[in-house]
C-alpha cells in the first residue's frame, strides 16, 4: 500500500517535497527574445552555429556529422589528436554563457523560483547564469527552494579543499580563497555522474529529493535516450519514492502529450501526470508555494481547493509583496 506524503501535524502542511527538473526548453522559454542583451539561449544542438564553431573544427581536422552536438563531442572527448579541438570547445562553451545577464524585468525564472519553498528543489541541466541570478536577485524572500546544478553551471564555484561551493567570485567560507570555476561539458554516451566530486554532490541532493517527493515538474527538458546515466538515475531515485502511487507528475514542453507521455512512461503512474504548454497554466502558477497540499486536497481528500495565482507583473517588488503576503492554507482535513 503506497505511503501518505510527509504531514506537518501541527500546521497542516505537505512537507514532502515538489521536485522541479530544467532544461534547455526552460531557459529558451524564459528568456526567448534572449538574455538582457539579446543574446540568444541556445539549445545544445545549436551550439555549433552560436558559437560559430565550424570553421574550428574544421580546422583541427574533424569531417564527421556535428548535428548531434553531444554526439559529436562524445566522439572526440578522450581521443588524443582531438584534445585541443576539445579545449577550445570548453573554452568558448564558457565565454559565450558567463556573458549572459538576466534582463531588469521578471522572468518565468523568477516565477519558478518564487513558486517553491524550502523544502524543493530545482535540479538543472543547463549551464547559463541565469537561473541563479534570478535566485540571487530574490534571495531576501523567505523561503526559497534549493538550486542544484546537475552539469555544472558557468556561475558556479568550488573549493575542492574544502569541499565548498558558492558563486564565482566569492571566497570559501573555510580557507578564504577564490573559488574556482566547475567543470562543464561531460561527454553525454561516458558520463560518470559519481567521478567529479561536485557533480556527485548535486546528483546526490537530487536523487534524496526524488525518493521522497510528492510533486514532480519537468520544465524544458526532453531526457534523452542517450543521456543514459541520467535517466538511470533519476528512474532509480523515483522507483524507491513509497508515495510515488499517489504523486503527481506536470510536464511543462512545447512538444505534443503524445509525444512528452511515452518520452516519460518509466515515471509516469497511470494517468497521474499532466502536460503544459506553457509554465502560466502550470500547478506552480496557480498553487504558488502549495501545490502538494493543492494536490492532495484535491485527490485526497476530494476538496480541491481555491486557486491562488501569481499577478502577471513587470515588477518584482510587487511579486515580492505577493509572495510574502501569501499564506500556506492548510490541507481540508
Amino acid at each position: 500500500m503506497p505511503t501518505l506524503p510527509y504531514i506537518d501535524k501541527e500546521k497542516k502542511t505537505i512537507e514532502s517535497p515538489h521536485v522541479v527538473l530544467v532544461g534547455a526548453g526552460a531557459s529558451r522559454a524564459a528568456f526567448p527574445n534572449g538574455d538582457a542583451c539579446g543574446r540568444k539561449l541556445p539549445l545544445v544542438n545549436e551550439l555549433t552555429d552560436v558559437l560559430d564553431l565550424k570553421n574550428t573544427i574544421e580546422k583541427y581536422g574533424y569531417l564527421g556529422n556535428t548535428t548531434n552536438f553531444e554526439a559529436f563531442y562524445s566522439e572526440i572527448f578522450d581521443k588524443p589528436q582531438y584534445g585541443d579541438l576539445v579545449n577550445e570547445i570548453q573554452k568558448r562553451v564558457r565565454e559565450y554563457f558567463e556573458k549572459l545577464e538576466i534582463p531588469n524585468t521578471v522572468t518565468i525564472y523568477d516565477y519558478l523560483i518564487l513558486s517553491l519553498r524550502e523544502k524543493d528543489i530545482i535540479a538543472t541541466f543547463n549551464w547559463d547564469p541565469l537561473l541563479l541570478k534570478a535566485y540571487l536577485r530574490n534571495i531576501k524572500v523567505k523561503s526559497l527552494p534549493t538550486l542544484v546544478f546537475l552539469h555544472g553551471n558557468v556561475y558556479q564555484g568550488v573549493c575542492l579543499t574544502d569541499h565548498q561551493l558558492g558563486y564565482l567570485g566569492t571566497l570559501c567560507i573555510k580557507c578564504h580563497k577564490p573559488l574556482q570555476p566547475v567543470q562543464l561539458l561531460y561527454p553525454i554516451l561516458k558520463k560518470d555522474y559519481n567521478k567529479d566530486p561536485v557533480i556527485k554532490d548535486q546528483w546526490d541532493r537530487l536523487t534524496d529529493k526524488l525518493e521522497n517527493c510528492y510533486f514532480f515538474t519537468i520544465f524544458g527538458y526532453s531526457a534523452p535516450k542517450t543521456d543514459y546515466e541520467a535517466r538511470k538515475l533519476m528512474k532509480k531515485a523515483w522507483s524507491t519514492n513509497k508515495t510515488v502511487e499517489l504523486s503527481q507528475i506536470e510536464i511543462i514542453d512545447i512538444k505534443n502529450t503524445e509525444v512528452l507521455s511515452k518520452n516519460w512512461s518509466e515515471f509516469i503512474i497511470r494517468s497521474h501526470y499532466g502536460t503544459y504548454s506553457k509554465f502560466a497554466n502550470s500547478w506552480l502558477w496557480y498553487f504558488p508555494r502549495q501545490t502538494c497540499e493543492a494536490l492532495f486536497d484535491a485527490t485526497m481528500l476530494l476538496n480541491p481547493r481555491k486557486p491562488t495565482p501569481f499577478p502577471k507583473t513587470d515588477s518584482l517588488e510587487e511579486l515580492h509583496k505577493f509572495v510574502n503576503k501569501l499564506e500556506i492554507e492548510a490541507l481540508h482535513t
